[in-house]
């Protein structure tokens, strides 16, 4: 592996207090890692109203903006 690549968070051990590099697809940034809410159900959806559906996310990270984002792991990289 190359010093320049980064490898896709899911190959590596990611937990609180991991620094991350959230991908441009799910809105760029640095952070790090504050909470892992573990593996999560393969039915993991839930309908809130009639049109609105959402699926929990496996992690939380605190931007360096101080925003607070909820990934799972192959919406980051780590350094």
């Amino acid at each position: 592996m190359s010093a320049n690549h980064r490898p896709p968070a899911a190959e590596t051990t990611v937990s609180a207090g991991t620094r991350v590099q959230v991908n441009p697809a799910s809105g760029g940034g640095a952070g790090v890692v504050v909470e892992d809410f573990g593996p999560l159900p393969a039915d993991g959806v839930a309908q809130l109203d009639r049109d609105t559906t959402i699926r929990p996310r496996r992690y939380a990270i605190a931007l360096d903006d101080g925003t607070l984002i909820f990934l799972d792991a192959h919406e980051f990289t780590t350094p």
